[in-house]
């Protein structure tokens, strides 16, 4: 897959087999643990397969607790509450990121503060951060994007320099490592996602994953309602009561069973989702020389970091518009779209936001383009979609 140096557009039609963004990894598996979890008769939560479960997670991240939970978001405003996040605390988070995690903070009576990002990753930039602290905040969320840890060597010294805690939105992220270290463990709290759109999924859902003990217990209560019935269904008391605020947090057995049998694959997915990511970054490099697009500042030898390729994502660059190139690529039967929306730029975002120029963040916003990746996308669908891209930047591919 080399450069381009002639072109034609092959012609589409109803019968162009559709490139879709993203597809689970689904099979006979996911279907016979279905089955067996409802003729069993316990489809609740908390049951023994969502323990066992939580134990594979644990062991598998080098975790010391895992709490599945029924979202990601849901797990971090779990993690705010054990960490006795609430009125009056500032949150230092990404304005590219998801608004979920900004409503979790809100929810807690807590306040988002948004900070750029670095334009290599998109990941949070720790000189933004760390200028951004102030005597009211209480925690930094380092969101993984696209599944590339942060910096957390400088984060985690912002951390233990004011005394903060540190979070990881690790939604896109399982089975990424920084150092060594598996992402989402590294930090206070870390939270997974289970979404249809994630390298491994139960449809909805997510996890806590933390090495303290005493947030794992907060956890405990928060998600089983505000009661102590974890502990009961442990044998450790003899009845649970209130006594606590909570919420219901508790993924049901039919997702943990889906789980389990997605947990057999993560390892295979995350290989097949780095041999399309590599392509793909072989074949568009000369469109990024041509000043066409930007790629993500990926290096395959980088030893420091282990990247599960979750998403591809590109920036479009002036004068192409990104909305243009959508538009074409799904005319070309090809599914692509922007991402997240720049945070501090919405309507309701904006009155968290001082004003601060976040240049990277609204470049983002702007120009970032997603594209096909997926375990069994075929390599002569990915070039169609690379033959779909060179075509529509044409007129500089050659100059």
């Amino acid at each position: 897959m080399g450069a381009h140096t002639t072109l034609r557009r092959r012609g589409t039609s109803s019968r162009t087999p559709w490139i879709p963004l993203y597809r689970p990894v689904i099979s006979r598996a996911e279907l016979a643990a279905v089955t067996h979890v409802l003729q069993s008769g316990h489809i609740g939560g908390n049951g023994p397969i969502g323990c066992h479960v939580e134990q594979r997670l644990s062991r598998r991240l080098h975790a010391k607790h895992v709490r599945l939970m029924t979202s990601c978001t849901h797990a971090f405003q779990t993690g705010l509450m054990a960490l006795q996040i609430g009125r009056g605390d500032e949150v230092i988070m990404p304005s590219y990121a998801y608004m979920s995690m900004a409503n979790a903070i809100l929810n807690v009576g807590a306040r988002p503060v948004f900070v750029d990002v670095e334009p290599a990753h998109l990941t949070i930039d720790p000189t933004a951060a760390r200028r951004a602290v102030t005597r009211r905040t209480k925690a930094i969320l380092a969101v993984h994007y696209a599944g590339y840890p942060c910096d957390m060597d400088a984060l985690l010294a912002i951390k233990r320099q004011y005394r903060i805690a540190l979070i990881e939105d690790a939604a896109q992220a399982i089975g990424s490592t920084y150092r060594g270290r598996m992402v989402g463990t590294i930090g206070d709290v870390g939270c997974l996602s289970f979404h249809e759109t994630k390298n491994i999924t139960c449809g909805e859902g997510g996890a806590l994953v933390t090495q303290r003990t005493d947030i794992a217990a907060c956890a405990d209560i928060i998600r089983e309602k505000g009661t102590n019935r974890s502990a009961f269904l442990r044998g450790n008391i003899p009845r649970y009561e209130w006594i606590a605020q909570g919420d219901n947090y508790v993924l049901s057995e039919i997702q943990a069973a889906i789980l389990r049998a997605q947990l057999v694959k993560l390892e295979a997915v995350n290989v097949q989702h780095g041999q399309v990511g590599l392509r793909y970054l072989r074949a568009l490099r000369p469109l990024e020389t041509n000043g066409a697009i930007r790629l993500p500042g990926v290096h395959p030898t980088n030893h420091r970091i282990r990247y599960n390729w979750h998403l591809f994502f590109l920036l479009v660059q002036p004068p192409w518009r990104r909305d243009d190139v959508i538009a074409q690529l799904r005319r070309d039967r090809i599914q692509a779209t922007f991402h997240f929306v720049a945070l501090h730029t919405t309507p309701f975002g904006r009155q968290f936001h001082d004003g601060t120029p976040l240049p990277h963040a609204e470049a983002a916003d702007r120009q970032l383009l997603r594209i096909p990746i997926y375990p069994g996308l075929r390599i002569a669908h990915q070039q169609r979609v690379i033959d779909a891209l060179y075509q529509v930047f044409a007129s500089r591919i050659n100059r």
